[in-house]
Order: C-alpha cells, then structure tokens, then sequence
C-alpha cells in the first residue's frame, strides 16, 4: 500500500519524488528489463516492483551481513542467512497477525 511504502521511505530517509535508473553492470545490456530504461521515482519503484512487505531469502541476510559494523548485528545477520536460522526467520514472519 502507499502507507507502506511511505513508511519504508520515511524510515531510509529517501524522497518519493526522487528519481532513479536501474543500469545493468559489467556490460550486461540484457539483464535489464525494456521498462527500466527510463528513470522511475523511488516510490513507483518500491510499490510496483519490490515486494517490501515479503519474507527475504536467506541470501539478503547473508549479502546484509557483510556491510553490518557492529560484530553482533553481523554475527546475527550470518545466522538468519543460515539454514538454522532461516526456520527462525521464517517462522517469526509467518506467525498469526504478522
């Protein structure tokens, strides 16, 4: 929803009305699909084409948890991306009125 997704923004410190291009890396022309070829506003961004509001996989935390400073938070983040503690992940996010 719009609440959402305000919220998210709210919460990074971004602007709805920015702009951003989504650019394929390395060369990779291909990988981009034909309606990122032009800027989109951070919010139609996050509404449209993130799913804000789903459960990461287990590989975010593990991206996550190399730009954690403190130890805890990073130790923490390499559990979540675990196969033990994706269950606990998993089920936090999926119990009753979550």
């Amino acid at each position: 929803t719009d609440d959402n997704v305000n919220s998210l923004l709210q919460r990074l410190n971004w602007k709805a009305e920015d702009y951003v291009q989504v650019k394929a890396v390395g060369g990779h022309t291909g990988d981009v699909p034909i309606y990122f070829n032009k800027p989109i506003s951070i919010f139609d961004l996050c509404k449209y084409y993130l799913d804000i509001m789903g459960t990461p996989r287990r590989y975010w935390f593990e991206l996550l948890s190399h730009f954690a400073e403190d130890e805890d938070e990073k130790e923490r983040l390499q559990y979540f991306g675990s196969a033990e503690g994706y269950l606990d992940v998993y089920s936090y996010c999926n119990k009753e009125k979550r």
